[in-house]
């Protein structure tokens, strides 16, 4: 989330508690209603699946309080996957909130370039940002970004610390101040044949 107010502030936060959400809090928990839709292991989700995780996990007292606003989001167009996911999960905070998001799509090759360009020509056109860990001495370094708030981290709802460890900090962290949470961890590993690197003829 770049420095803004409003509506995008707000969008941060992860907006809203309507009707759905207080239903949970009566019964199982937003994370257990959520992990029943299809897609944990039940199968590909659909955009009225994604509509209803969109709605579990907003905040009532944002109702019609950013009414005429616009929210600029830039991400990844990438074919069934991210804005292709964040549009469905977002249109019930901006039926609840009255404001509207505007969706940039950018490549996986420029999105890197456009944002760099963005900064350095101080031509910002997007509130929020789909980016990388790797962009963050740009980004967080150059104080560009909102600090998380205590009131969403410490919100027992949140849950912040169901996050795996080492996924709190190093990430969304810059001098000591957290700026955001992770969504996911990716593993990366190298294969190789233990029998051909052992043995000293095979490189010549």
């Amino acid at each position: 989330m770049l420095k803004a107010a409003g509506a995008a502030s707000a969008f941060y936060a992860a907006g809203v508690v309507g009707k759905s959400y207080r239903r949970a809090l009566a019964q199982d928990s937003v994370k257990d209603q959520i992990l029943a839709i299809p897609g944990s292991g039940g199968g590909a989700p659909t955009d009225a699946h994604m509509e209803e995780v969109g709605k579990l996990t907003l905040r009532s007292q944002n109702k019609g309080k950013f009414a005429g606003q616009t929210v600029r989001f830039q991400g990844l167009s990438n074919a069934n996957a991210h804005v292709n996911v964040f549009r469905p999960l977002s249109r019930a905070w901006e039926e609840h909130t009255g404001a509207t998001i505007e969706w940039i799509e950018v490549t996986q090759a420029d999105s890197y370039p456009k944002m760099s360009q963005a900064l350095a020509s101080n031509t910002v056109a997007f509130d929020v940002l789909e980016g990388s860990a790797t962009w963050e001495g740009e980004l967080l370094g150059g104080g560009h970004c909102m600090a998380m708030p205590d009131s969403v981290r410490n919100d027992p709802g949140y849950a912040f610390e169901d996050i795996v460890p080492y996924l709190q900090g190093p990430t969304r962290t810059w001098d000591g101040v957290m700026y955001g949470a992770s969504i996911d961890g990716d593993m990366h590993h190298f294969n190789f044949r233990k029998d051909v690197f052992a043995d000293p003829t095979f490189f010549g």
